[in-house]
């Protein structure tokens, strides 16, 4: 997976919208990149943005960082980041729908770095079959899943991100998980190799 380093034109560009920050929370936003670029792109991926638009989606998380950093005063950052990120995601899945074009193949070598390349077909395989299950997921299901069983997100943290009740955040991982297993249980039982 190659991420790219902000990009200071459009940075540029946002500065001139927005009033500017300090050097010091720049900095902070670089160093945020840094730290949970990954985190964010392994999360767009897993609330369905496309590869291909990835990129570009990590790039607008980034931004919407870089204009709200000085706002920022909780204490968990990533889950401030996951919000974002589902938010962006959102956008980017609707604009796909809108245009009607299809999402492209999954590249597993990019999100895993086995070498192998029997490997590579399992995992490749794997994630495009989970990926394509998390698919079925409205939205609300998709987030909580993500957060909980790939992010490892505690139901606080969610709770938080999602503006909801811890309860709440139960109930949807609760039904989340469910209507996971019951796609893979289709899946299974068709035995063809793709989701419904």
């Amino acid at each position: 997976m190659q991420l790219y380093s902000l990009d200071s034109a459009a940075l540029a560009a946002d500065q001139r919208l927005q009033p500017p920050l300090a050097p010091v929370a720049t900095a902070k936003v670089g160093e945020l990149y840094d730290a949970h670029s990954q985190f964010v792109y392994r999360t767009l991926r897993s609330l369905g943005v496309p590869e291909s638009n990835t990129d570009d989606a990590l790039q607008d998380v980034f931004m919407v960082v870089h204009r709200r950093f000085a706002q920022f005063q909780g204490t968990h950052i990533r889950a401030w980041l996951f919000q974002i990120a589902i938010n962006v995601a959102q956008k980017a899945r609707h604009a796909r729908w809108r245009s009607a074009s299809k999402a492209s193949p999954v590249d597993p070598d990019s999100l895993l770095g086995a070498d192998n390349p029997h490997d590579n077909a399992i995992h490749s395989q794997e994630l495009s079959l989970a990926l394509a299950l998390l698919d079925e997921l409205d939205e609300e299901k998709r987030a909580v899943f993500v957060m909980s069983e790939v992010e490892q997100m505690t139901r606080g943290e969610i709770a938080e991100v999602l503006g909801v009740h811890p309860n709440t955040v139960h109930y949807r991982l609760t039904m989340a998980r469910q209507s996971f297993r019951r796609a893979l249980q289709r899946h299974r039982q068709r035995g063809d190799g793709g989701p419904t």
